[in-house]
């Protein structure tokens, strides 16, 4: 790849793919990435419309309906959060 020569997604797929090869990591898509990093920043405050925005979308519901995916364990979080804002200790709240 020449310098200034602009990138494809397919050239930063394949050039991401190359670098796992070589330091030996487990093969991750770029998609993948994204999906994490988008859950990521969500579970963790930043805003709907901000996420949106920044990966390019017009409609903040589609970016949180495809692209963020909370865990069990961001569940249990909100669960605790809800349990302390409610005023409960853990054993009441069951």
């Amino acid at each position: 790849m020449a310098l200034g020569q602009l990138l494809t997604t397919r050239d930063l797929r394949e050039a991401s793919y190359s670098l796992q090869r070589k330091l030996k990591l487990r093969k991750v898509q770029l998609y993948d990435a994204r999906h994490w990093c988008l859950t990521f920043l969500a579970v963790n405050g930043v805003p709907d419309i901000i996420l949106a925005v920044w990966v390019g979308h017009a409609n903040a519901n589609f970016t949180k309906r495809v692209y963020v995916h909370p865990s069990h364990e961001d569940l249990r979080v909100a669960s605790d959060r809800l349990t302390s804002l409610l005023g409960f200790s853990e054993g009441e709240a069951a």
